[in-house]
């Protein structure tokens, strides 16, 4: 038998018997064309990278449509235009090429049209990803040729990531030298960059090379996982961030942060860039931290223009009494020179500075306008430190619908210096305080409105101690404000010494040494010690505040003060007439008290004051001792007549209502003998007679307002 490869070539040949015994007639003669095995075999090609020479082991006359031709690439091609000639019949072109689509070892095949030759792909080429394909990040940077991917897809950190070709990219590179980008249209993730989400593995590069490619304008996914960061992310802003993280997307600070925060943003020029972040958790309470430096912090941003971030909690340990005995997790957000920020529906526990810290501009020196006009709504703040502090020129902040519970502080306006104040023109309503130990601390704010909050049981340890000389609302040096139809009240504890508003001073804050110009009105304290307290040491602490239609509830037993105003300059209590405006409930010792000094035009305009206490007093040498407005007197012993000339134990603006016990005895009330002073003596023979005194403070007597039933 003739063996194929050892023929001559020739125009013809007859093989007749020469192939499977045939003969006579059904003896043939084929061309060499029509007899070849469709596929050429070729060896190592020849020539250079991008124009190649193939000697086949059978050799052909011409080139013929759909001829093949099976070769090794000895190099990979470096340009798109590769030419092939096939046993020197002449150079023909490859059409539909791309640079490095031809790899080095790996086995072609290329096809005749009749015109020019097209690729196809034998071992070693991964023909499954000639259009689009699904494999590890390993496996899709092993790859040596990549040209005709369209769409490049594979699992990383269990999640699927899909990639576009870009010169630029730094996502992922194959290695045929292709950068690849995350497609466009979707959001890009972490794991486009490699990050794994295990709790173990350090995600830190991946998430750093992923917050600055979503700069670009790409939204950001984060999805489900433990993101473990264990180096500071620090980055200058050059465009806007925005995240969305699935509920339970944990980012991690691991304790080789040391005393720095996870995420820090540091913008050159305010009113550039936005921030927003929307769900997971962030968890700083390995992330230790040094007081009075921006470090143990979750997220702290400076200069940012707009900061949105909403449904995202923040974890540091149980308590902040454990995270400060762990010297862990200061804050969860701190926003320095920000403006626009809005934190909503987001949980703080633990932290052992503040939830969130809002500051101006550092250098406290300045004048610029600095940070503010944030909103907080309807955030928790579970047993930090500080709920949440506004410092430095932080002002024109909305505090709204959020709850306070066991935070040592709950809202602060904190001045920074002797001048700088915080909290101007912020607005606290709404808002729920359970078992902190001060609710609301203003220290140096103007134009504050706090109102409609519900504070409960204040004065509170984690630990289950009471103070009782803390402060449900505390007023220092604050001047402008109102607090209006907040409910303080005592529910699992009976205080002490606690005081439910305080007006305060301090010689610290110069720019103002007292509390003045406040409206104070339509709140009701019930059962603290005192209602409302002006306290100071032989300082001026209030001045021109108003005082109305409050409502101090005593719990009765003990020495409780409704007002107490220390060393007050202008001060107005007052009532509309025939509308009571300040009302002493029962159970207080003291309805008001005045003590430090001599009051400078001190001004008590009341029409009607209300003590309703339906009391029967005894008269005993002549003297009562006042227990209420409205009090009915009987005789010594019974007698059919006694007079009555003092009622002891009054206090300023007092009035009472005088009336007999009985109609079968006469109490006579007499003018000039102790403490009271009428034009005569006024006899009450029947139960529905009366005259109401009133108590002034200068004359130290009782004075007669009116008369009635005679």
């Amino acid at each position: 038998m003739t063996v194929l490869s050892a023929l001559t070539p020739a125009a013809s040949v007859s093989l007749a018997d020469q192939f499977y015994g045939l003969s006579g007639a059904n003896s043939r003669v084929f061309t060499l064309d029509q007899i070849r095995a469709d596929v050429f075999w070729c060896g190592t090609a020849g020539g250079t990278a991008n124009a190649l020479t193939l000697t086949p082991t059978i050799t052909i006359a011409a080139y013929a449509a759909g001829q093949v031709f099976s070769f090794i690439a000895a190099s990979a091609n470096t340009s798109a235009t590769v030419t092939v000639n096939v046993g020197g019949l002449g150079v023909k072109s490859i059409t539909g090429l791309a640079i490095g689509q031809i790899q080095a070892g790996a086995s072609y095949q290329v096809t005749y049209n009749g015109t020019a030759f097209s690729l196809l792909a034998l071992a070693g080429q991964n023909t499954a990803l000639q259009s689009l394909g699904f494999l590890t990040r390993a496996e899709a940077e092993a790859l040596n040729n990549t040209a005709s991917i369209t769409v490049l897809g594979c699992y990383q950190g269990g999640v699927l990531c899909l990639y576009e070709k870009d010169a630029s990219g730094t996502s992922l590179t194959a290695a045929d030298g292709q950068n690849w980008s995350p497609a466009s249209g979707m959001p890009s993730m972490p794991q486009h960059w490699g990050a794994v989400g295990d709790g173990v593995t350090d995600d830190t590069a991946a998430i750093t090379a992923w917050l600055v490619y979503m700069q670009t304008g790409s939204a950001g996914y984060l999805p489900s996982g433990t993101y473990s960061i264990t180096s500071t992310i620090d980055l200058t802003p050059t465009g806007n961030i925005h995240v969305h993280a699935a509920d339970n997307a944990i980012i991690k600070g691991a304790a080789s942060i040391g005393a720095n925060v996870i995420l820090k943003l540091n913008a050159v020029t305010r009113e550039q860039y936005e921030f927003r972040w929307k769900g997971g958790v962030w968890d700083n309470s390995l992330v230790t931290f040094t007081l009075a430096a921006q470090s143990g912090t979750c997220i702290a941003l400076k200069k940012l223009y707009r900061v949105f971030i909403e449904n995202v909690s923040f974890l540091a340990l149980a308590d902040y009494e454990a995270s400060q005995a762990a010297a862990v997790s200061d804050a969860g957000i701190t926003a320095v020179d920000c403006r626009f920020m809005t934190v909503s529906n987001c949980y703080f526990r633990g932290q052992s500075d503040a939830g969130v810290y809002t500051s101006g501009d550092v250098a406290i020196a300045d004048t610029t306008d600095d940070g503010g006009l944030h909103s907080f709504v309807g955030n928790h703040f579970d047993r930090c430190s500080v709920g949440l502090t506004l410092k430095r020129e932080s002002r024109n902040t909305t505090i709204t619908g959020n709850t306070f519970e066991r935070c040592y502080l709950g809202v602060t306006f904190f001045y920074a210096g002797a001048s700088i104040p915080a909290g101007d023109a912020t607005t606290v309503t709404a808002n729920a305080f359970y078992k902190c130990e001060t609710p609301i601390d203003s220290r140096g704010a103007v134009g504050l409105v706090i109102s409609s909050n519900t504070i409960e049981d204040w004065g509170f340890e984690l630990d289950g101690v009471t103070e009782g000389n803390k402060f449900a609302i505390r007023l220092l040096n604050t001047r402008e404000s109102v607090v209006i139809g907040n409910q303080l009240h005592f529910v699992d504890w009976a205080p002490s010494a606690a005081e439910g508003i305080r007006l305060d001073y301090s010689n610290t804050i110069t720019r103002d040494q007292t509390s003045r110009d406040n409206q104070i009105t339509g709140n009701i304290i019930n059962g603290s010690f005192y209602g409302i307290r002006e306290f100071s040491d032989a300082v001026l602490a209030g001045e021109c505040n108003h005082i109305w239609n409050n409502y101090c509830i005593g719990q009765g037993g003990g020495r409780q003060v409704a007002i107490e105003l220390a060393t007050s300059k202008t001060n107005v209590l007052y009532a509309e007439p025939d509308v009571p405006r300040l009302r002493m409930f029962q159970g207080q010792d003291e309805i008001l008290r005045i003590q430090d000094g001599v009051l400078d035009a001190f001004k008590i305009d009341v029409k009607q004051v209300v003590y309703p206490t339906n009391s029967i007093a005894t008269i005993a040498s002549g003297s009562i001792a006042f227990d209420g407005y409205d009090m009915r007197v009987d005789t010594q012993a019974s007698a059919a007549t006694d007079d009555l000339d003092t009622i002891s134990g009054p206090v300023i603006g007092a009035q009472v209502r005088i009336r007999p016990n009985s109609d079968t005895r006469t109490i006579v009330v007499k003018n000039g003998t102790g403490n009271i002073t009428l034009a005569a003596d006024v006899t009450l023979d029947e139960r529905w007679k009366s005259i109401v005194l009133q108590y002034d403070g200068v004359t130290s007597q009782w004075t007669e307002v009116s008369r009635g039933g005679f």
